[in-house]
C-alpha cells in the first residue's frame, strides 16, 4: 500500500481535481484553469552550474503546465503543488528555492535553444535571455492534510527576527505561501465542489466526529456510494480508518462510514467499561485505605488509655486493665491485647 505522500500526489494528479483545486483556492471560484488545457511536467526543479560542473535539483509533488487564452493570444502558467502531512517551518524557502530553480531552468533551456546571433546586444548574449524574452509565472499550491491546525510562517519575512525587519522591511524582499489549510475551508466553500474532492474533504473533516458522519450518510448518501478506488484509499490512509476496501473501481463508503462510526462506538464502550472499572477499584482502595486508617485511630487510643490507666493504678494486672479498657470502649480483650502490642 503507497504511503500517504504518494496517495495524495497520485490523486491530485488527475487534471479534474487539479484544476478545481486551483480555481477554488488560489483562483477563489474563478475558471482560469481548464483541466483540457493542462500538461504534466516533469516535477524536477534541475538547474546546471557550469563553474561547478554539477546540477542542483529538486523534485516537486506536481507541476503541469496550463495553456490559456488571454487577449486573443496563447499564454501559460505553471502550476505546482506540494502536499504536507505534518508542518514544514521553512516552506516559504523551500518553495522559494522550487520556484526559483524553474525560473533558472527557463532561462537555460531558451539560451540552449538560442542562436547566439539571434541575441540583439551582448547584454543579452551574456544574460543569455533577451530584453524582449519573457518568463513564464509559477504558481506554487501548498495543501496541508494535517490535523493539526498550520502554525508555520505563511512569508519569508515572518522567518526574519522582527526588531531586524522592522528597521529594514523596506530593504527585504518578501516571498508568501499559497497554503491550502485544509483545516479552515468552510462547509460552504466544500459544498461549491463538483469533482470528489469535495468527498475527500468532508471525510477528512468530520473522520473523528461520529454524530457528523451519521448525518453525511443520511444527506449525503448517494454521494458515498459511488466513491473512486483511489479517493477511498486517500479517505483511509488520512484518517488511519480501519475499513476494508473491495475490488472495483468504485467503493461504497456508505458501508465503510457505517462501520467507522461503529467502531467509534465500541471503542467509546471499551474506554467507558475501562473507565468505569478503574474508578470502581480506586473507590475500593480508598476504602480499604479509610478503613486501615479507622483501625489505627482506635488502636492508637486503646493504647492511649490503657497506658493512662497502668499509670493511675499500678496495684492492676495487665489482663485486668486490658478488661477494663475493653469495658470501657465495648471492644474485645484481644482486640486492646492487639493494640498495646503494635
Amino acid at each position: 500500500m503507497p504511503n500517504v505522500d504518494t496517495l495524495t500526489r497520485m490523486y491530485l494528479s488527475h487534471n479534474d481535481r487539479f484544476a478545481e483545486l486551483f480555481n477554488t483556492f488560489v483562483f477563489k471560484g474563478e475558471h482560469v484553469v481548464n483541466q483540457d488545457a493542462l500538461r504534466a511536467e516533469i516535477p524536477i526543479e534541475e538547474v546546471y552550474n557550469p563553474e561547478k560542473r554539477k546540477s542542483v535539483k529538486k523534485d516537486r509533488d506536481l507541476l503541469k503546465v496550463l495553456n490559456m487564452v488571454t487577449d486573443g493570444e496563447l499564454n501559460y502558467l505553471l502550476l505546482g503543488v506540494e502536499n504536507q502531512l505534518g508542518i514544514h517551518y521553512a516552506m516559504p524557502v523551500r518553495t522559494m528555492i522550487y520556484d526559483s530553480l524553474q525560473y533558472g531552468q527557463q532561462i537555460q533551456k531558451r539560451t540552449a535553444a538560442q542562436e547566439s546571433s539571434s541575441f540583439k546586444s551582448g547584454n543579452e548574449f551574456l544574460s543569455g535571455f533577451g530584453r524582449e524574452q519573457k518568463l513564464i509565472p509559477v504558481i506554487t499550491l501548498v495543501v496541508y492534510w494535517g490535523k493539526g491546525k498550520w502554525d508555520g510562517p505563511l512569508s519569508l519575512k515572518e522567518m526574519f527576527e522582527p526588531t531586524f525587519l522592522n528597521r529594514y522591511s523596506d530593504c527585504i524582499q518578501d516571498y508568501r505561501l499559497n497554503l491550502l489549510d485544509l483545516n479552515d475551508v468552510p462547509d460552504s466553500v466544500m459544498d461549491k465542489l463538483e469533482t470528489d474532492l469535495k468527498k475527500v474533504l468532508y471525510f477528512r473533516k468530520y473522520s473523528d466526529d461520529k454524530e457528523k458522519l451519521k448525518e453525511l450518510i443520511r444527506t449525503e448518501h448517494s454521494m458515498y456510494r459511488c466513491v473512486a478506488r483511489d479517493a477511498a484509499f486517500l479517505m483511509r490512509e488520512l484518517t488511519n480508518a480501519g475499513f476494508e476496501i473491495p475490488e472495483g473501481d468504485t467503493v461504497d463508503m456508505c458501508k465503510a462510514i457505517a462501520a467507522m462510526i461503529q467502531e467509534k462506538a465500541d471503542e467509546v464502550k471499551a474506554e467507558v467499561e475501562t473507565r468505569a472499572r478503574e474508578e470502581i477499584a480506586r473507590a475500593k482502595k480508598e476504602a480499604a485505605n479509610a478503613k486501615k486508617e479507622t483501625a489505627e485511630a482506635k488502636a492508637k487510643t486503646l493504647r492511649s488509655a490503657f497506658q493512662m490507666m497502668s499509670k493511675y493504678d499500678q496495684t492492676l494486672s495487665q489482663d485486668e486493665i486490658c478488661r477494663m479498657v475493653a469495658d470501657n470502649f465495648q471492644t474485645t480483650v484481644d482486640e486492646v491485647r492487639q493494640a498495646i502490642a503494635s
